[in-house]
């Protein structure tokens, strides 16, 4: 893909910035710096079944924006004869998932899920999806690159037709599904081993990030519960005359989407308990502290007393006595030894 004047001035003065395959600035990492408006068009050859990059729309395309100006909106919209609102739909990240539809022209908005590097860790996210389409093309708008739509472009989804539309935003709802579940898992298997963590450290660290997996959790559980509604109204309208090979899509869609819904209810059980765990365990924690430092007051306060009485200024036992010293501090000791029995038997220290 050629750069732009701009494009190619802003690698050369940030040599540590590159385009990637998809028209992004990332680092050398790979993590998204900034990404530019586009369009691609995607086409499936007789040969093949996945999708290949072409240079310009043909029939029974899909056409992808990313970060779309208004003028690449107005210009899709016109050659797609889709509404240009549509297409607007997924810009508002705020954007529930739903259906929608004008003439021959539907829509369906999802959430999908996303991770971003920020800082030094990931964070894991979702970014809504529209779906739009009609008998002659079949256009997708988000506003991030995502790997529920970089798996079809790179070639990696098989038996994908892009003139079977109706097939095709199955296809991409289905990959959605299973992507939220893929990165349920991971959230799994951060908090395991966050929970090993507090197990050996009890430091600030480990509640924060099990607060930004919670986090996670609360836009993926809000994300599911959206876009399970949607796959529900889909699978009612279309499981009846779907051909066979759509039909088991559609069958497949409707349980990984319950599943992962199910699993972020689990996980975000799990995490809460943990919190809650976590929050008694540093409690106890504290209550020892407490009861040990206050035996050790009690302890050491004994031959305080001693010392008070026999460091008056007034005549006191064995005062001319060398070996009163000592009587006195062997006196103190043993009565410091018994207190120090007494709170081990009731286990204060």
């Amino acid at each position: 893909m050629g750069l732009s004047h701009n494009a190619a001035r802003f690698k050369c003065n940030s040599p540590n910035l590159l385009f990637n395959n998809h028209g992004q600035v990332v680092d050398k990492s790979g993590a998204i710096y900034y990404s530019r408006g586009m369009i691609h068009y995607y086409v499936t050859l007789p040969s093949e079944k996945r999708v290949t990059e072409t240079d310009a729309p043909k029939k029974n395309c899909w056409i992808h924006l990313e970060s779309p100006t208004p003028e690449e909106i107005a210009r899709i919209a016109s050659l797609s004869q889709i509404p240009e609102e549509f297409l607007y739909s997924a810009m508002d990240e705020e954007e529930t998932a739903h259906l929608d539809s004008e003439d021959d022209a539907k829509l369906a908005v999802v959430d999908i899920p996303k991770m971003e590097r920020d800082g030094e860790k990931d964070t894991i996210s979702t970014v809504p999806l529209a779906i739009a389409y009609n008998d002659r093309y079949l256009v997708t708008v988000c506003t991030k690159s995502t790997t529920v739509l970089t798996d079809f472009f790179e070639g990696k989804m098989k038996n994908v037709d892009t003139s079977r539309r109706q097939k095709l935003v199955y296809q991409l709802l289905l990959r959605n599904a299973t992507r939220f579940l893929y990165y349920l898992r991971q959230i799994d298997k951060a908090s395991d081993a966050i929970q090993k963590g507090i197990a050996k450290s009890m430091k600030n660290e480990e509640l924060l990030q099990l607060v930004e997996l919670q986090k996670s959790l609360v836009f993926f559980s809000a994300s599911l519960t959206a876009n399970q509604a949607v796959i529900q109204k889909i699978y009612n309208i279309n499981v009846a005359k779907a051909p066979e090979d759509e039909h088991d899509i559609l069958e497949d869609i409707l349980i990984e989407s319950k599943q992962g819904l199910s699993m972020c209810q689990v996980f975000r059980e799990i995490i809460k308990s943990t919190m809650d765990a976590f929050g008694a365990v540093v409690n106890n924690n504290q209550n020892f502290i407490m009861k040990f430092l206050t035996a050790i007051t009690i302890i050491l306060s004994i031959p305080m007393v001693f010392a008070s009485y026999w460091g008056m200024n007034t005549e006191v036992p064995w005062e001319s006595n060398i070996g009163g010293f000592w009587a006195v501090v062997g006196i103190s000791i043993a009565i410091s030894a018994v207190i120090w029995f007494i709170l081990r038997r009731k286990k204060m220290m």
